[in-house]
């Protein structure tokens, strides 16, 4: 009987199934486990990302960030200052991609959106690398009008 249980349970789910998402238990059935957060970090373009995937109930959502550098000091030039104030500035709306000030003056950029899963690696990866495309171009214009580069040389 144990073994139809555990067939039905399976059959019951969407594919593909997530790794880990299932366990043993101590009477010898699979228990569904929702997984809750898988974390990672990756290079692009140079610049390093983090990114966290957090899967809910019924839905998850994928996010990621990266540290772009400290807002220019007005010693080094009040335009570049304002420049960069105007693109945060601007920034504000957009849907998935948001450029923000730490505490400690950075400049954060990060993306987010809603998925279905964010248990299943493919999902993940290819939501961070829409997520990238999205950001990409507020790096470059914020590495263009004013803050230091911080793309790191290509291994």
């Amino acid at each position: 009987m144990q073994q139809n249980e555990n067939m039905s349970l399976l059959a019951n789910q969407k594919l593909p199934l997530a790794m880990h998402s299932f366990a043993v238990g101590a009477d010898g059935r699979l228990v569904k486990q929702v997984l809750s957060r898988i974390t990672f970090h990756f290079t692009f373009d140079g610049l390093t990302y983090h990114a966290v995937a957090v899967q809910g109930e019924d839905a998850g959502f994928v996010e990621i960030w990266t540290d772009l550098g400290g807002i220019p000091y007005s010693a080094e030039g009040v335009a570049r200052r304002v420049d960069v104030a105007e693109i945060i500035y601007a920034s504000r709306g957009l849907p998935n991609v948001r450029v923000s000030i730490t505490d400690k003056q950075h400049v954060l950029l990060s993306a987010s959106t809603a998925v279905d899963s964010a248990t299943v690696s493919q999902t993940i990866l290819a939501t961070a690398a829409m997520l990238v495309m999205k950001a990409r171009p507020w790096a470059a214009l914020l590495a263009l009008y004013g803050l230091p580069d911080q793309r790191q040389a290509a291994a």
